[in-house]
């Protein structure tokens, strides 16, 4: 699996051809930022050091309503690494500029990725993809474009709020004792939503990284990360976005990386029945065990929990065929939701029951497990 996100995209640029572009540094995102991709506003915060940007271009169109959307990134067996993007098009029925525009999505990919083949699929905008992650619960990823960041607020959780006008907004920031952040883009409040995204308490001295963006439900999920260095403030940082209108719930997840907070995984556990906790000491954990001549395992028993508490997995029997694999983890106020992606396999021949043990922020008391 391939390490992408995002972060920006648009519909003008000076690009007249289908093609693809790398900025492997800072200054090469600059350059492109406003010369090619001829943005005002503030360009997307990007550690280089663990990442490169691709920008995807879908050429000239000769009117408004299309758009780039990056739905996977997959390495194929050597060197090569495929993009696949849906070149959005205008319904029969749909309403558009009869301007000329230059479509672009940009996203940061795994620095170690260098190799890329473009594949690109043309997709009616009114049916645009959704992606099955549970029973009856589907998400479709939204596009976005950053104008503004700083550091401010009391918010103790990530939170988001969207505003329909320049006057609502200003409003908001008077009510709450705010001060009136200035936006380092264009705000075209007829077609967008700006969108004011807190990082909580996990922005506290650390910029905001804008990670996916979907909707689910009715309600846009927005999650962040913050980025590895820390500026220097005791502030909590927040990021401006201009997103579409589809709807006006936004939840905000801190994304942690699963590689991160994982611990260990094996294949039982000494429990009563299949399910996920969150222990927050030993004692708690002891509540659950069955003494059935099974041992603990040691990731279990040696757990340290004066800084974290130890989130466990277990679904119980799975088919021979039936493997998981954690995908990403993102912080929802107290709830961890835990992002497993299943795979399917002929090489096994017994049934399995695979358990996960991770360590989560002191403030975590639930998991919720997500399947997609």
């Amino acid at each position: 699996m391939v390490r992408w996100r995002t972060i920006a995209s648009g519909s003008s640029s000076t690009e007249t051809q289908q093609k693809l572009l790398l900025a492997n540094f800072q200054s090469d995102l600059s350059s492109v930022w406003q010369r090619v991709l001829l943005q005002n506003r503030s360009q997307p915060i990007v550690d280089f050091n663990k990442d490169r940007c691709v920008i995807i271009f879908l050429g000239t169109k000769n009117t408004g309503g299309y758009s780039a959307q990056v739905t996977q990134v997959a390495s194929e067996p050597g060197l090569k690494t495929n993009i696949f993007v849906n070149e959005l098009y205008p319904g029969p029925r749909q309403v558009v500029t009869q301007a000329q525009t230059s479509p672009w999505v940009m996203i940061a990919v795994d620095r170690a990725k260098l190799d890329f083949v473009l594949k690109v699929q043309r997709v009616e905008d009114n049916s645009l993809p959704s992606y099955q992650i549970a029973p009856g619960v589907t998400f479709t990823p939204l596009p976005w474009s950053p104008c503004g960041y700083g550091y401010g607020g009391y918010w103790s959780d990530p939170c988001g709020f969207g505003f329909d006008s320049a006057y609502e907004f200003q409003n908001w920031c008077y009510q709450n004792n705010f001060e009136n952040p200035y936006l380092t883009g264009q705000m075209n409040y007829q077609q967008n939503r700006l969108v004011f995204i807190s990082g909580g308490d996990y922005g506290l001295g650390y910029s905001l990284q804008i990670g996916d963006i979907f909707l689910s439900g009715g309600e846009t999920i927005v999650q962040v990360s913050r980025s590895g260095r820390s500026s220097f403030t005791t502030q909590r940082s927040y990021l401006l976005l201009s997103l579409g209108r589809e709807s006006k719930k936004y939840t905000v997840e801190y994304m942690v990386s699963g590689s991160d907070c994982f611990v260990e995984q094996g294949r039982y556990l000494p429990v009563r029945q299949a399910g996920s906790w969150v222990f927050q000491s030993q004692k708690d954990w002891e509540r659950v065990v069955v003494d059935n001549g099974t041992s603990v395992p040691q990731a279990i028993s040696s757990f340290d929990y004066t800084k974290s508490n130890m989130g466990v997995i277990y679904p119980g029997e799975l088919p021979p065929n039936v493997s998981y694999a954690i995908d990403r983890v993102a912080y929802r106020g107290q709830t961890a939701m835990v992002y497993l992606k299943k795979s399917f396999s002929s090489n096994l021949i017994n049934k399995n029951s695979p358990y996960y043990v991770l360590k989560f922020d002191r403030k975590i008391r639930n998991i919720k497990v997500v399947d997609f």
